[in-house]
Formats: structure tokens, C-alpha cells, sequence
């Protein structure tokens, strides 16, 4: 901004909101220009963060490029900027009307325009060159004078300028990046526009010149810093561009604002409009003027500098010899609003080094290694009350910071990739950003509907069904609901009624509520299998607007349920459920199916009487269906071939949760046998654990859901196998869930069932919750006391005693004030659950995978699980090497499974040898564990991806082995810890991306 002013003060750095004027005080220029700059950081900034670098409203997009008017849009061509588009030339493009932003800069093409005729673009030429380009938009902003526009001249004032203005120049331009046949979009990398958009990257620093002190005392040392008698505001510009060492700068003392209109020339004497207001800011003979017009100003291009031979007047008598660059000078050739500027140099600055140079008066700058542009520029304010210039500090070498050039800054954004090819355009992508008024934001959402099935008559295909849910479509304006909006539904698919705010019919129109939902009833026709309803939101005009919402529902038909027949081969023609009744409608059913059927109407009342007939009929292929319904046992059920070589193969399947196993008494014993399979069903007891299976080769238990009362024993126990599969379960072991108990906190005396401990978890929560943190001090050293009074107590009720007191001990630090019931609550549910499944020893391959268990896993034995502290011992002897962990060459697999906890037995530690009796390999991964102090024990171990649900500070989980993987596990609480026990950790210990802190036993 070449003005005359005193200084530019606006740094973004300070982040100043607003200019505030006192009264009684100077008026600056300094000031009012501050506040101008504040504003505009503020608006480009706002635009910015909204619209991102480069957007166009949706409704007043310009600057779309085309080769031809019927390119545009249907908008675009209603537009008032787009209407009398010119004819263009050979190879000429068209640049629409409208607006657009750039860097939150509003550029604004007030009309349709060919590329070669823009208003701000001196005479670009078409492009004749065949290949791919980039059309781009360079907006800057150009500093405006009463020289460059009479019309910011005020006549009344006789003369004298006043104020200056900013103008948003806009240019859209051209760059060749390949051949015609290049591959290339908006998101493309071109190295060529890299080049073209990049800055320069030269540095500029200022100071006032220093002197040496003297060691002489009889001479005074020079006088030092700045040394004219006037404040001053120093430009430096750039010439010539180029790296230094090319570049050539020149400088003015007042900022470059010694301008004045070039009227005419004869021969070296140039008539001006004003040769300067006074003997200081005037034109004086040796000054350098630079000659140049508004094409040099828009092209960012060099004037012509000359030397000034003498003045008189208005006349300005140039030396032609002088003359840079070297040649004739003539009017004509500076055809748009010709000027003269002064400057202030003796010659043009052309540094080689990096040395600091002296300007004039003890002013000094010095420049970096880089590149320099063509017009950019720095500002030093130069003051003679401090002898000083004003200029940034490096804290980090207090010397004076180098900067960047204040000026001019450009600004670009993609518009457009063409390809040229036989003198014929052809665009390949519309590069513009558009956006939409926040007014227009209303969006269309589904809710809720889709999906539905219904069932139809075959005797009446003429009826409508109605589906069990309404379809629901919401209508909200960013997060708030709109009321009272218009959403029509109508039937794409099928005959099928709506039924709405409107009435009914195929096409209803449903108002939305104060929820912003808007709801249509659906009723199917009974010939259509899939049928649709679509949604859309209408405006006051009842046109459809935004995207639709459609709503797909089918006829429950069994032609249309797939089947797989693959495990019964008298079904193998069936592919779907219609297909496999019709087999079985057309089958001899004097004969057998494929699976013995037990239950009402089957081939056996009773489960157990099956089993027993089939064994003793000297089968070993057994495949049992169990009917819908409830299958009771009241006695103990053993499934056993007591041969020396067992082949009997048991498959007992359910249909879903609707096959109910009760069994009142006594566990299923399974075993020896060479399979067990059970599958699909569900098993439930109130007072045994379920079932025991112990010397089968193979056993696979999916699909089913195991429940069961009681801690005294595991639901599932599986040992003496040579595969085990868990898989897609649902296993529980629960207590019995008692009327509301006591409020005080029982002993572990009084606690003989879990079932105490549930009744008082409620109570006790709402009186911690209302306890203040003074009484809740006092009182938890007595809960404390009441959960380790464990005289007479269970092993098992001492064991998780233990967990209470830790839970407890946690409430009684020094953080109690910080603390609530909400920290304990759930740990007194958790230790609610049992052992839901133990796995008795490692001579197995064993996987469980996708289970939900509520209740402990336990590996290597049908006790309960070992001590944390006495585990730990176990983690370091193995750590020390004083055990040897070597597998027993068997893998465990346990993924996907939501659970408890996985626990070891300490059965473990009586072993022999321990090393030799646990799993070679363990995976456990993408598991989410509810109680903490969880172990694992394995030769290898691989704990990968799993997720703890732990108490604050607490131990997530104890491993060890002979090697271990433990990567991307996460705690609820990153402050949780996970224990290990491995040889030389720094070897056989893998860890990355854990979410909690990983420490040795």
C-alpha cells in the first residue's frame, strides 16, 4: 500500500478486537488503518472457518469457465450477471457472473466476461497450444490513489487528495500442466501449479546503524542510529525479481507515495499534473522516478526508472542515458493512466551477500538466501525521538527478526480443468466449491419404519396389510427440530395405502410435530413381495426439495427365507424354507427324518428317555431334535460309551430359544465319547451347575444360552478333549435376586449368599451418595472392618471380600471428597456373577470366540481361580526362570467375547510339571472384560485390540509366559495397570499402543 502514512500497526498476534478513541487525543492514520485491518482479519477469517479456502454461494456461483453459454447451468443462466454474454474468438472462454470466494476474499464478476476481455487482466491472449489446463483464480488486493481514480478526489476541497482505497483485484488465468490426453481432475498435484502459486521465500531484517565506541578518550565516537530530522516511513521494494544476488530493490522514505499523473511528453520533458505539495515532498532533479502505468501495476511487472535532469514546474526533465531498463521512453507505451513515482535510492540495490547495507541515515537492512517477487515489499517506520526504526526482535538471538514480505499477497483457488484439442474445449471438471444458504440447511432424515415385514393371507390376496410400525421421516434445521413442516409420502412400489395428515391414499402429506417428525401409515398389498414408500420434504410452494428418504418393506413368505441344506440330505433340492416343507410335506412318514424329534408330538416325550433307548439300542450316531417347549430333567442325565475305543457321536439340537432345557436336580455328565454337539437351544437351572463333559475327542457347544443360579461350581466344564469350540453363546451364571435387605453394610459373616450381597448394593449406594465427605470418612474404616471380618467364611466369600476391601480402600484415601457411591456400585454388582465356563486342562485345541459370558472363564482346572497375590508369585517365578514354561503343544483362541473376567484355576499350581500343562499359543483379542485382576498363563500370548472395564488406579490384568504380544488394548482408565511376569521383557515382550501402563510383577 504505497500511502502516505506513518506506520502499518495491525498484528494479528495480539489479537486486538477493536481501535477505541479517546477523547482530547491526536488522531492517527496509524489507527483508523489498524481498525480497518482488524475488521477485515476478522470477516476473511469468519468466511474462511464457514466456507472453507474456496466456496461459491450455490445460488450466485460465478466464475464457472465454459466454452459456451449453453454450458452453464439452468441457474446460472437466469442470473441477471449472465445475461448478453459476448461473442468470443477462436480458442476464447467465457467467465460467468456471480460470486465467489478466496481465502474468504469476496470476488464479485459483476458481469459475464470472456477470458480475454477481463476488467482486471491486461490483454491476455487465447490459448492456442493443444493440451490439459488449469483455470485458476488470482485475487489480490491493489492499493488506489486519487491518481489511479479522480473520482476519491473530493473537487470541493480544490484539489488536495484525502483518503486512498483498497480494490479487490480478481484474475482468472491460465497454466498449461500437460498434454490433451492427461488424465487429471480438481484434486490432481501439478508441480507446475505448485511453482506458479508459490510465494516468495526471502527475508528482510531492519536496524538503525550502531558505531564502535572509541578507544581514544580524546575522540568521540560518530553519532550512531537514525539521523534525519524527520519521521519517516520506509519502503523497500522489489524490482527485479529473482534469488539474491539477481533481485534488485529499491526504497522510499515515504512509503512510495510520491506519485503524480503523467500528462504528456516532449521529447525528455515530462509534463505532470503536480510536481509535489511542498519543498520536501516534491520532485527534485538527481531523484530516481519510476515510469509505469496500470498494466505494469496489474501484470506485477517492473516501470521503467530514469533519472531526473532538473525540474521546473509542472515539466520534469528526464536523462534518457539513465534509463532502466536501457531504451527510448515514450508516453505510448505506458497506454493506461500513466504515472511518475518517486524513489529515494541513489541506484538500484542489487545485494550479493547477506551482509547489512546501509540505506541512507543510519538505516540498515540486510537480506536472506531465497526468492524475490516483483512488487513485494517491507515497511520500517524510522523515528527521530528514539533515533531508532521500529522493527521486530528475535528473542531467540536478539537481533532483529527477518520477516517476509509484508506485501503484496496473492491468493488462489482451482476453477476449472480444460483440455484443448483441435481448436475445440472440453471441460473435464468444475473445480468451484458451492454451498448453500444456512437458510436452506433443512434437511430430510430418516427415523424409523423401514425394513418391516407383514404376513399374507394366500386365501385372500386381496387384503391390505398393515405394518406393526408407522413410518417416521424427520425434518430438522441443523440440530433444532422444525415444527409444522411438509413431508409428502407416496407408494413407488406395490398398491399398498398411506394413511396421514392429509386423508389416505397413494400419496399422503404428513405435517411434522414439535419433534420435527413427521409419521405416514403403511399398509401393504398381499401380491407385491418388495415393496416402497418414498419421502420428501416440501417447500411453501409444495415442490419437493433435498434428497428423499425411501422405506423398503416385503411380504413374510417362506419362497422367500433362504435354507441351507448341507447337514440333512433329504432336503439337499431346497433352497429356500418353501422348498424344504414342500420335501417334507411329499416324504413317507412312516420312515425316519434325519434327527430323532423329542418333545410334544415328536418320536420321545422326554430327552432323557430318548438317550437311554437310542444307548441301549447300541447307537453310536446319535442326532436328537429337540422340539419347541420346555424339555425338564429331574434326575441326573449321563451320556457315555464305556467301549475301550468310544465312537459315539452325539448331536442334540434345539430350535432356538424357544427349546428350553430345565434341568431341576443334577448336571448332564457327557463323556467318554468321540463327539458332543449342542446347538441351538437353551439350558436353565435354579439349583445345579449344567453340564460336565470330560473325554470327548471333539466338543462344539453354539449357538445356545446357558443360565444358571449359583457360585458352588462352573456352568460349563469341558476337560479331556482333543478340540473344544465356544461359539456365539449367551452363558450366565447369576444369583437369585432377593426382596430389598438391609441399609447398614453386613460383615462377610452375615454375607452366606450373594444374594445378601445384591440386596444391599441399592441401599448402600443411595446412603454413600448422601453421606457428606466427613461422615463418609468415618465411615468407611467400619465398612472396611465389617468386609475383612472374614472369620468363618468360604474361601470363595473370602476371595471376593478381598475385591470388596480393595474397592473400599480406594473410597478411604485422601481423595474421598472426590469420590461417590458410583465408584463401588458397580463392583459389588459384578462380583454377582460366578464361573460361567472353566476349561480343565490345555491338551486341547481350544476356541471361544463371540460369546456374551456374565461370569468368570477359568483355564486349567474345575476350581476356582487362583489368588491375584499367589498368581503374581507364580508371574515371578516364571519371569526369574525358576519355572520353565513350555506348552503343551495345544492352542487357545478366545476373541470377540464379552465377559466377566479370564481367570486361572489354582488347580494350576498343583501341576506337574507346570510348564508342560498349560497352552503353547493364546490369542486374546477383541475381548471387553468387566472385573479386573484378570490372568493369563501361556507359553506365547498374543493380547491384542481388548478393552477393560476397570475401577480407576486399578490392575487390569496379570500375564505371563515365556513370550508375550500386548498391542492396542485399552482401560476405561488410562491410569489402570497391567502386570507381566516374562523372561528378559526386552526380548519376549512385544507392546505398542496399549491405553494403560504396562509393568513387571
Amino acid at each position: 500500500m504505497k500511502a502516505d502514512t506513518t506506520r502499518s500497526t495491525f498484528k494479528q498476534t495480539k489479537h486486538y478486537s477493536g481501535v477505541l478513541m479517546q477523547q482530547g487525543r491526536v488522531q492517527l492514520d496509524a489507527d483508523w488503518n489498524e481498525q480497518i485491518d482488524i475488521t477485515g482479519h476478522r470477516i476473511e477469517t469468519e468466511t474462511i472457518d464457514v466456507i472453507g479456502n474456496c466456496g461459491a454461494p450455490m445460488h450466485n456461483a460465478g466464475f464457472h469457465i465454459v466454452a459456451n453459454v449453453n454450458d452453464l447451468t439452468a441457474e446460472e443462466k437466469k442470473l441477471p450477471e449472465n445475461q448478453n454474454p459476448p461473442a468470443l474468438g477462436a480458442n476464447d472462454l467465457l467467465i460467468s457472473g456471480g460470486r465467489y470466494y478466496v481465502d474468504g476474499i469476496l470476488c464479485e464478476n459483476d458481469s459475464i466476461v470472456a477470458y480475454t476481455k477481463q476488467p482486471d487482466l491486461p490483454n491476455p491472449t487465447a490459448v492456442n497450444q493443444a493440451g490439459t489446463y488449469l483455470a485458476y483464480i488470482d485475487v489480490w488486493s491493489r492499493h488506489m490513489t486519487a491518481v489511479e481514480d479522480p473520482s476519491i478526489r473530493e473537487v470541493a476541497l480544490g484539489g488536495p487528495d484525502t483518503t486512498t482505497r483498497s480494490k479487490t483485484i480478481w484474475q482468472v488465468k491460465l497454466l498449461r500442466v500437460g498434454d490433451a490426453n492427461l488424465n487429471a481432475n480438481c484434486a490432481t498435484v501439478f508441480q507446475a501449479w505448485n511453482d506458479e502459486i508459490a510465494a516468495g521465500t526471502g527475508k528482510l531484517a531492519a536496524k538503525a546503524a550502531t558505531s564502535a565506541p572509541s578507544n581514544d578518550p580524546c575522540i568521540v565516537a560518530p553519532g550512531a542510529g537514525y539521523r534525519r530530522l524527520e519521521n519517516q516511513h520506509y519502503r523497500v521494494e522489489v524490482h527485479d525479481k529473482g534469488s539474491l544476488g539477481t533481485a534488485t530493490f529499491k526504497f522510499s522514505r515515504d512509503n512510495g507515495s510520491i506519485v503524480t499523473k503523467w500528462e504528456s511528453q516532449a521529447v525528455n520533458d515530462l509534463t505532470v499534473s503536480n510536481a509535489g505539495r511542498d519543498d520536501v515532498l516534491k520532485f527534485a532533479a538527481g531523484n530516481w522516478v519510476e515510469l509505469s502505468d496500470d498494466t505494469s501495476d496489474l501484470l506485477s511487472t517492473p516501470g521503467t526508472l530514469v533519472q531526473l535532469a532538473k525540474v521546473e514546474g509542472n515539466v520534469l526533465t528526464i536523462n534518457p542515458a539513465s534509463a532502466i531498463p536501457a531504451g527510448p521512453i515514450n508516453i505510448a507505451n505506458f497506454p493506461m493512466n500513466p504515472k511518475v513515482r518517486r524513489w529515494d535510492m541513489a541506484a538500484l540495490v542489487k545485494p550479493n551477500n547477506q551482509n547489512w547495507l546501509d540505506l541512507e541515515a543510519g538505516v540498515q537492512v540486510h537480506f536472506t538466501n531465497g526468492t524475490y517477487k516483483t512488487g513485494d515489499y517491507w515497511l520500517i517506520p524510522a523515528r527521530t525521538a528514539t533515533a531508532d526504526v521500529e522493527w521486530p526482535i528475535d528473542p531467540s538471538t536478539n537481533q532483529p527478526a527477518t520477516q517476509l514480505p509484508f506485501g503484496i499477497k496473492h491468493h488462489f483457488c482451482r476453477l476449472a480443468i480444460l483440455q484443448l484439442a483441435s481448436g475445440t474445449w472440453t471441460k473435464l471438471s468444475d473445480c468451484r466449491n458451492l454451498f448453500p444458504p444456512i437458510t436452506e440447511l433443512t434437511s430430510l432424515f430418516y427415523i424409523s419404519g423401514d425394513g418391516q415385514e407383514a404376513l399374507p393371507d394366500p386365501g385372500d390376496l386381496s387384503k391390505l396389510l398393515p405394518l406393526d410400525q408407522p413410518l417416521q421421516a424427520g425434518v430438522a434445521n441443523g440440530e433444532s427440530p422444525v415444527a409444522n413442516a411438509h413431508v409428502q409420502f407416496t407408494v413407488k412400489i406395490g398398491a399398498g395405502q398411506l394413511q396421514a395428515t392429509s386423508g389416505t391414499g397413494s400419496s399422503v402429506i404428513a405435517t411434522t410435530g414439535a419433534d420435527g417428525v413427521a409419521t405416514c401409515k403403511w399398509q401393504l398389498d398381499s401380491k407385491t413381495q418388495n415393496q416402497q414408500v418414498e419421502a420428501v420434504l416440501l417447500d411453501a410452494t409444495g415442490n419437493p426439495v433435498h434428497l428423499p428418504v425411501r422405506f423398503n418393506a416385503n411380504l413374510s413368505v417362506a419362497s422367500q427365507v433362504a435354507y441351507d441344506p448341507a447337514k440333512c440330505a433329504n432336503l439337499s433340492g431346497a433352497r429356500t424354507i418353501q422348498d424344504a416343507i414342500d420335501i417334507l410335506c411329499q416324504l413317507d412318514h412312516s420312515g425316519k427324518c434325519c434327527c430323532v424329534t423329542v418333545g410334544k408330538g415328536g418320536e420321545f416325550e422326554m430327552l432323557d428317555e430318548a438317550i437311554k433307548k437310542l444307548l441301549g439300542a447300541g447307537k453310536t450316531d446319535i442326532c436328537i431334535c429337540l422340539l419347541p417347549g420346555e424339555h425338564r430333567l429331574a434326575g441326573k442325565l449321563v451320556i457315555a460309551d464305556k467301549s475301550d475305543q468310544p465312537t459315539l457321536c452325539v448331536r442334540i439340537e434345539g430350535c432356538g430359544p424357544c427349546t428350553k432345557v430345565i434341568l431341576d436336580k443334577a448336571p448332564i455328565i457327557v463323556g467318554p465319547a468321540r463327539r458332543f454337539q449342542l446347538k441351538n437351544l437353551g439350558m436353565y437351572s435354579e439349583f445345579t451347575h449344567l453340564l460336565e463333559i470330560d473325554g470327548c475327542e471333539e466338543v462344539i457347544v453354539s449357538g445356545c444360552e446357558l443360565m444358571r443360579f449359583g457360585w458352588d461350581r462352573a456352568i460349563l466344564a469341558i476337560g479331556g478333549a482333543g478340540s473344544i469350540r465356544v461359539t456365539d453363546n449367551s452363558i450366565a451364571a447369576y444369583v437369585p435376586n432377593p426382596p430389598t435387605g438391609t441399609i447398614r453394610f453386613p460383615s462377610a459373616k452375615e454375607l452366606r449368599s450373594w444374594a445378601d450381597l445384591v440386596d444391599s448394593t441399592e441401599t448402600l449406594a443411595e446412603q454413600f451418595a448422601a453421606l457428606s465427605p466427613q461422615s463418609l470418612k468415618k465411615t468407611v474404616p467400619k465398612i472396611l472392618k465389617a468386609a475383612t471380618d472374614t472369620d468363618g467364611a468360604t474361601a470363595e466369600q473370602k476371595k471376593r471380600f478381598k475385591a470388596i476391601e480393595l474397592a473400599f480402600r480406594d473410597i478411604a484415601s485422601d481423595q474421598i471428597e472426590n469420590r461417590t457411591a458410583a465408584l463401588f456400585r458397580p463392583a459389588l454388582l459384578e462380583l454377582t456373577s460366578g464361573t460361567a465356563l472353566t476349561i480343565t486342562d490345555a491338551n486341547a485345541d481350544v476356541q471361544i470366540t463371540d460369546n456374551r459370558i456374565f461370569g468368570g472363564v477359568t483355564l486349567y482346572g474345575p476350581t476356582f481361580q487362583i489368588a491375584s497375590a499367589e498368581f503374581t508369585k507364580l508371574a515371578q517365578r516364571v519371569r526369574d526362570k525358576k519355572i520353565t514354561i513350555n506348552g503343551s503343544g495345544h492352542v487357545a483362541q478366545i476373541r470377540g467375547n464379552i465377559l466377566t473376567g479370564l481367570f486361572v484355576s489354582d488347580s494350576i499350581t498343583k501341576a506337574d510339571p507346570l510348564g508342560a500343562n498349560v497352552f503353547s499359543q493364546m490369542t486374546f483379542s477383541e475381548n471387553a472384560l468387566y472385573d479386573t485382576s484378570n490372568q493369563a498363563l501361556a507359553q506365547g500370548i498374543n493380547a491384542n485390540a481388548n478393552r477393560f472395564y476397570s475401577f480407576p488406579d486399578s490392575q487390569v490384568a496379570t500375564v505371563s509366559g515365556a513370550f508375550a504380544c500386548v498391542v492396542g488394548n485399552s482401560s476405561e482408565t488410562p491410569q489402570s495397570l497391567l502386570l507381566y511376569g516374562i523372561p528378559d521383557p526386552k526380548v519376549f515382550l512385544k507392546e505398542a499402543a496399549n491405553i494403560f501402563e504396562l509393568k513387571s510383577v
